[in-house]
């Protein structure tokens, strides 16, 4: 597998977790009650509705993804990302 296709694979992937933590992190910046779950007032707010959605395409986006990397794919990913950090 050329270089240029793993940094590709890496980038793709690096790019749909930031959207799955960007999401994330405005979702956990609604209040909530003392039991962890989200009011009903907030839930039905349209900035949460939003977050929520972006959230679970995002999330399903990068699991599909992953379930579609072959076992090659993942170790050549796993291994560049290994010498990468080694050298730096």
């Amino acid at each position: 597998m050329e270089i240029e296709q793993i940094k590709s694979l890496i980038e793709k992937r690096e790019e749909l977790l930031k959207m799955v933590d960007i999401h994330s992190d405005e979702l956990n910046k609604f209040p909530c009650l003392s039991n962890g779950l989200v009011s009903d007032d907030v839930r039905d707010s349209e900035s949460y509705k939003f977050h929520k959605s972006e959230y679970k395409k995002s999330f399903d986006l990068l699991r599909d993804f992953n379930g579609k990397l072959t076992s090659e794919q993942k170790r050549e990913m796993s291994r560049y990302k290994r010498l990468s950090r080694k050298i730096i």
